[in-house]
């Protein structure tokens, strides 16, 4: 397909409206209303949520907090961690950073406290993804690789798949691509064999990211296309936004300014109405570098003057750095070195306290701890399935020799009681009955001595009393028995 089709089909796609959600959310809404059990009014409220999370984040933010205020009514720990990390995915989305961390954090808080692990493996991943819009990347890779780990020990496919996303994204700004696209391509197998379309989606257009880096236009242009056609069957107008950023800046690095200019502008009007400011402040630094390599400096100046106020607004020094490296190059266009150096200076200080070496080799200790634990996880999983191999395999043996001694100790009390019908002599009797009566002993040592063992914590005179106690309820047994035999042996001898 032509590149100069491209933006007419996509006006013409995106004006249209996206297909109703009124009935959904209508018979949902009256669904809520005419519930009275909290459980089922919460998991209303969460459908409620995904209707309109990708749509309209303000609408969604008023059911996350109607399941927070249910959840707190009745004291449900699952109810209220999903409300406060949909509320962290909203605060993530309008650019509130610090309110996103700390409902994200009482999320995971939560939804440990529920033991609602796929919960806290989601909470783990925004967590990393708002760290990494803020720049910190540190913090972002503990997040990252947390929810990676969470994901393999309760193996959740969707959770494995957007951490190793998200990772990915994260080598991209450490400049290591090939590593990146390691973990996008891995991202991407796990979401095609599980079928989630929108993780497809969303790796295909890092991949695609990575391509157009490296000066692939035309295949990272295919990659955006398929990611495109997803995100508007499914009306992801976040993912159909970025997309459209993405080929703004393909026109743009073809010299099509003008469609650069059209596609740019209509995502931004898309994230506006999204309420996205993240977004919106990196499509309009794009917009402006646009009309920097236009020559109109007026007007990137000034789309970079708001770009820094919604930057400042949201406390992102990520985009910061970016707005002052745009500021230098349009001022040394116009010629104005003086305050290009400024804002090359402003630059340059910003990224040395974002990211430097001591920060790459920290971020490469905590992914070489999490491979370490991972790798003694495995061994300890691989131990434990030996042991209680071992464990099955000694009962069953044990448990065949108890058989076995039973049976034993069945046929001698037999035989025993048989000889009585028999003329032996009264000693032969007695030792009879005393060996079968002491191997009955024995025998109730061994079947008790785990029990006694943990009663006593291995303590000798506790052990003794024990066994004296066992061997006073044995006595009179066998002293019946034993008067019991010689009175049939002395009948039988008369």
């Amino acid at each position: 397909m032509s590149y100069y089709l491209i933006p007419v089909l996509l006006f013409i796609h995106i004006l249209l409206p996206m297909p109703s959600k009124g009935n959904i959310t209508d018979s949902l809404e009256s669904a809520f209303k005419a519930e009275v059990n909290p459980e089922i009014q919460i998991d209303i409220c969460r459908q409620l949520y995904m209707e309109f999370i990708m749509v309209d984040p303000s609408e969604a933010k008023i059911y996350a907090k109607r399941m927070i205020e249910i959840g707190k009514s009745v004291d449900d720990y699952s109810g209220m961690a999903k409300g406060f990390m949909y509320l962290g995915i909203v605060n993530e989305y309008d650019g509130e950073y610090s309110e996103a961390i700390g409902n994200l954090k009482e999320g995971v808080r939560l939804n440990g406290l529920a033991e609602n692990w796929q919960g806290q493996i989601s909470a783990y991943g925004n967590l990393g993804n708002v760290y990494y819009r803020l720049g910190d990347l540190e913090s972002a890779a503990k997040f990252m690789l947390k929810s990676l780990g969470k994901s393999e020990e309760m193996k959740d496919s969707i959770g494995m798949s957007n951490s190793l996303n998200n990772i990915g994204a994260l080598y991209v700004r450490m400049n290591n691509p090939s590593e990146a696209m390691n973990y996008y391509n891995r991202s991407i197998a796990i979401d095609k064999k599980i079928g989630n379309k929108i993780g497809v989606a969303q790796a295909q257009s890092n991949v695609a990211n990575l391509l157009q880096a490296s000066g692939e236009l035309d295949s990272a242009w295919a990659l955006y296309e398929a990611a495109l056609l997803i995100y508007e069957k499914e009306g992801n107008k976040v993912g159909i936004s970025d997309i459209l950023t993405e080929f703004g800046l393909i026109y743009s690095r073809k010299g099509d300014v003008d469609s650069a200019i059209a596609i740019l502008e209509r995502s931004t009007i898309i994230k506006r109405e999204l309420k996205e400011d993240y977004g919106i402040a990196h499509n309009l630094i794009n917009l402006a570098d646009v009309y920097r390599i236009n020559g109109e400096y007026p007007k990137a100046l000034s789309i970079l003057d708001e770009s820094t106020f919604i930057a400042n607004e949201i406390g992102t020094s990520l985009l910061l750095k970016i707005i002052e490296l745009s500021y230098s190059e349009v001022y040394e266009e116009m010629g104005n070195y003086e305050k290009s150096l400024m804002y090359y200076k402003k630059y340059t200080i910003r990224k040395d306290s974002l990211f430097n070496e001591d920060k790459s080799k920290d971020i490469g200790k905590l992914e070489a701890k999490y491979e370490f634990d991972k790798e003694e996880q495995q061994k300890n999983a691989a131990e434990k399935e030996r042991l209680e191999i071992l464990m099955a395999e000694k009962s069953r043996r044990n448990n065949l020799q108890y058989s076995g001694i039973l049976i034993f100790l069945v046929f001698i009390f037999a035989g025993v009681f048989v000889l009585g019908r028999f003329t032996i002599p009264v000693r032969l009797a007695e030792g009879m009955v005393f060996f079968a009566f002491l191997l009955f002993f024995e025998f109730t040592l061994v079947l008790l001595d785990p029990y006694i063992e943990e009663y006593s914590s291995g303590a000798p005179a506790i052990k003794l009393g024990f066994n004296a106690v066992l061997a006073g309820f044995i006595f009179p047994l066998h002293s019946f028995f034993e008067q019991k035999l010689k009175a049939r042996i002395l009948k039988s001898n008369i």
